[in-house]
């Protein structure tokens, strides 16, 4: 485990070569009882998905694939245009099967992956960049991403062996009652080894629900004694995914103070922070 904390520096963005970025906007989001694509809406005025794939452009990855569903795929096209390609998942057979539509768009076009969900809009690019100098250092099969949080939190626990190897990832309700404290947790950003994803994928077990997990992969790494690194950081809020309205309530509020804090440092003053709501795409000029 790689825990660089608050003394995470962060990186100058540039080119990742022979990188790919894909990112996961097929779910149904029915969590969020709208009539809105969940990956639609907006945090600080805008869209939620802009967020992860301006991060991986951000972070130095010019290529991104973004897997839609039947249900989204006009809306996400009509949002993103020309500035990503498309893979369409027919059937919502789960995330690893989601994964699995970019092969043919990808194999033989990239060496390394990085995967994030559509629903993480707080991310930053510059955790992007020292996860994926990471995984590159290391030469790593798998490298995900991971944090430090209470028990109370439903995200899936990253379990490790003795020798403080990851050994899967496992949904927190499957998780033994006696953990107790801190716990460290998949955030659902992760680099993959094309040369060992492709090969692997399509050996991912249905659930019982017939649907394959991203998540099994981490199992299966382990069981093939495949390299595997955890990027830990500090700031759990990064984390956070958005399945419901109060959710997404959440990541408005953590946005909009990271937006406050931006300006502030760029020589805005305002008188009452909190009260004071500025959106993402806004512009304001010093001394203002």
């Amino acid at each position: 485990m790689v825990d660089k904390g608050s003394r995470t520096k962060k990186r100058q963005p540039k080119a990742l070569k022979d990188w790919g970025g894909v990112v996961l906007a097929a779910g149904k989001g029915t969590r969020m009882k709208s009539r809105v694509p969940k990956v639609l809406h907006q945090v600080c005025g805008k869209a939620m998905m802009l967020y992860p794939v301006e991060a991986l452009k951000s972070a130095g990855i010019e290529r991104t694939v973004v897997v839609v569903s039947p249900q989204t795929q006009k809306a996400v096209q009509d949002l993103l245009g020309m500035s990503a390609e498309y893979s369409l998942q027919q059937k919502p057979l789960g995330t690893g099967n989601a994964l699995q539509q970019v092969v043919s768009l990808l194999k033989g076009q990239v060496e390394h992956l990085l995967v994030m969900y559509a629903d993480c809009p707080l991310v930053e690019s510059f955790t992007l960049t020292n996860l994926a100098s990471l995984h590159l250092s290391t030469e790593a099969d798998v490298t995900l991403l991971t944090a430090s949080a209470n028990n109370d939190t439903d995200m899936g626990r990253v379990v490790r062996d003795r020798d403080g190897r990851i050994s899967a990832v496992v949904e927190s309700l499957e998780m033994k009652e006696s953990i107790n404290g801190a716990s460290e947790v998949n955030a659902g950003v992760y680099c993959f080894r094309v040369s060992w994803l492709w090969e692997n994928l399509d050996r991912l077990v249905p659930s019982s629900t017939g649907e394959r997990y991203l998540t099994s992969l981490i199992a299966l790494a382990a069981s093939q004694g495949a390299t595997m690194e955890g990027f830990q950081i500090s700031n759990i809020e990064e984390t956070l995914g958005v399945n419901d309205r109060l959710q997404l309530a959440q990541a408005e509020r953590a946005l909009r103070q990271r937006i406050r804090s931006h300006w502030m440092l760029q020589g805005v003053t305002m008188l009452d922070p909190a009260s004071t709501l500025i959106d993402a795409t806004a512009e304001i000029g010093q001394d203002t």
